[in-house]
């Protein structure tokens, strides 16, 4: 028995009311469909933020660059000044050397002597170098005993 377009399982109210399995697959597809444009429309919402983030993080190390260029550069110069510095103090030792030999600089009292207190203005004071030990007076001042 032939069947006709109504009976094949295109139709709807074929086989008892039940859809056709064509029908039934394409309900399935339009899902699945509008699941992946939804998909597809978080996924691209997600992509331009990365795409703005990556912007954003290639316009920063573009400013980091320059800032390191900066800094290197001010580096470069400090380097210059230390060593312009180093050089100067160089020079200056050698000026005083020269100076030295030509002119010694003047006895220091030794370290014993340094801490007796220094004279007035108004009264001479003598110091007197004894082989064992020095001492030092003031005229017209109490005499001040060696310490023991």
């Amino acid at each position: 028995m032939p069947h006709d377009a109504l009976h094949c399982g295109y139709a709807a109210d074929c086989h008892r009311g039940r859809p056709g399995r064509y029908e039934k697959m394409v309900k399935e597809e339009k899902e699945t469909c509008l699941r992946l444009k939804s998909d597809n429309g978080i996924l691209k919402k997600q992509f331009s933020k990365l795409q703005g983030e990556i912007q954003e993080h290639k316009n920063q190390r573009n400013e980091m660059l320059a800032e390191q260029g900066k800094l290197h550069t001010h580096i470069k110069a400090v380097e210059r000044d230390i060593a312009g510095g180093k050089k100067e103090i160089e020079e200056r030792d050698e000026t005083i050397q020269d100076k030295e030999k030509v002119y010694p600089p003047p006895h220091l009292p030794p370290p014993s002597l340094r801490h007796l207190p220094r004279p007035s203005h108004h009264c001479p004071q003598v110091t007197l170098f004894l082989p064992a030990m020095p001492v030092s007076f003031t005229p017209n001042a109490p005499l001040i005993s060696p310490p023991v």
